[in-house]
């Protein structure tokens, strides 16, 4: 493979069966996976990176990739490179890695794009990735007991900003607003991430499992709620909001998702998600088709209300666009998006950064695969940061809200077992 006169080219071929890489641990890389599809993704490197700040920064993002794949050299399966998409509240990057590792229903495939920079180095790369595939499947210790833990904010402040919130829904301010919080734990140990994500992978295969390099932290998560799916022409987007905890007792687990389908004040915050994503679809797609009532997402540890919505795009629409326009959604912003974003600038004390963004990919041909970063963990160094959010509305609970940010955290920590 060779850099042709300083022009980025793409070489893919086809493979055999490679098994699930574990995550490497150092390194600029990028992981997605969905389990029960028993397909992966694993990027390696950089030959091409490009990011936008500021207002309308996904929509910008959409320009740059289209000017690549228009001078981009493609030899071999030329639908299957792929661009890692990194979003926050304030940028949005893309990288097209110089390796990249996929399998997938249609087959195994191995890409080189060389970096100009540095055109030796993809060879190093591909070694690398071939040693995660091949590494032993070992088990972690266990995560030891953390030498120092800390909550941004701590529970007496999430409280009255959730008070807050509630009691400004109540008087028509906004709908709905999505309320976060962090928990920073410094282990006695490092965290192996490459093990996380195998814990992840073990634990969630009905979610998206996720880890990117940004900026020298490690974002490792298992998303439970895509933002959408764009394939061929058609969008797949899904509605998430509504928790309630499972329960070994096959009985009880039963009664508590009869429960949740019942719930006002679930079914009224799930429904505002559902609003949101189809106001904002009609815009792009025609021929919507929303499930006329939410079904139970059973995930290990909790259930959620679920709603599946998909459409038809118009011509010319663009997946970053698209994106520019549904994200932050009422599952993780609130409602109407505007109100509550602003009151969230005012009054919520956490920086997000990743949390609540966008992980996924995009293709040459615009297909792309967008998830919600959620259920995520940050690795810096030897401190480790936890994220989960409740949704409020007009009837919710400040102590009930912060007990169900509780218990998503709980599902988190478990994983951390396995490290």
């Amino acid at each position: 493979t060779a850099v042709a006169d300083g022009r980025l080219v793409s070489v893919g071929f086809d493979t055999t069966e490679l098994s699930t890489p574990d995550f490497p641990q150092s390194g600029q890389h990028f992981f997605w996976a969905r389990p029960a599809d028993d397909e992966w993704w694993l990027g390696l490197g950089c030959s091409w990176l490009v990011q936008k700040r500021g207002d309308g920064h996904l929509s910008e993002l959409s320009k740059e990739a289209d000017a690549l794949w228009q001078s981009l050299d493609v030899v071999g399966v030329s639908s299957q490179v792929r661009l890692a998409i990194w979003s926050e509240e304030e940028f949005s990057r893309l990288v097209l890695p110089t390796v990249q590792f996929r399998r997938s229903k249609q087959g195994v495939s191995v890409i080189v794009t060389p970096d100009p920079d540095n055109p030796e180095h993809w060879l190093e790369l591909l070694k690398q990735g071939l040693d995660t595939i091949d590494r032993s499947q070992e088990s972690g210790s266990g995560l030891t007991s953390p030498l120092d833990l800390k909550q941004i904010p701590d529970a007496k402040s999430w409280l009255q900003e959730a008070e807050r919130a509630i009691a400004d829904i109540r008087v028509g301010k906004m709908e709905k607003l999505v309320l976060s919080r962090k928990v920073s734990y410094r282990p006695s140990r490092g965290i192996a991430s490459d093990q996380l994500v195998r814990s992840l992978l073990y634990r969630y295969p009905n979610c998206t499992v996720f880890a990117a390099d940004v900026d020298g932290d490690c974002w490792i998560g298992a998303s439970p709620e895509k933002l959408f799916d764009y394939s061929d022409g058609w969008l797949y987007s899904e509605a998430v909001a509504g928790t309630v905890r499972r329960d070994a007792n096959e009985a009880v687990d039963r009664e508590l998702g009869e429960w949740l389908l019942r719930d006002p004040k679930s079914c009224r915050e799930h429904e505002l998600v559902v609003r949101g994503l189809r106001d904002e679809l009609q815009n792009y797609c025609r021929d919507i088709e929303i499930a006329t009532e939410p079904k139970l997402l059973k995930l290990r540890g909790l259930l959620h209300l679920y709603t599946p919505i998909s459409g038809q795009s118009v011509e010319e629409a663009h997946p970053l666009e698209i994106a520019q326009q549904l994200h932050p959604s009422p599952a993780v912003c609130g409602w109407p998006r505007h109100l509550a974003a602003n009151w969230l600038k005012q009054h919520e004390p956490l920086d997000r950064q990743g949390y609540t963004g966008l992980v996924g990919w995009l293709d040459g041909r615009n297909n792309a695969s967008l998830n919600v970063v959620l259920r995520c963990y940050r690795i810096n160094g030897q401190n480790i940061d936890l994220y989960a959010g409740a949704g409020l509305v007009a009837d919710s609970n400040s102590l009930a809200e912060w007990e169900e940010t509780e218990l998503k955290l709980a599902t988190m920590i478990e994983a951390l077992q396995d490290v």
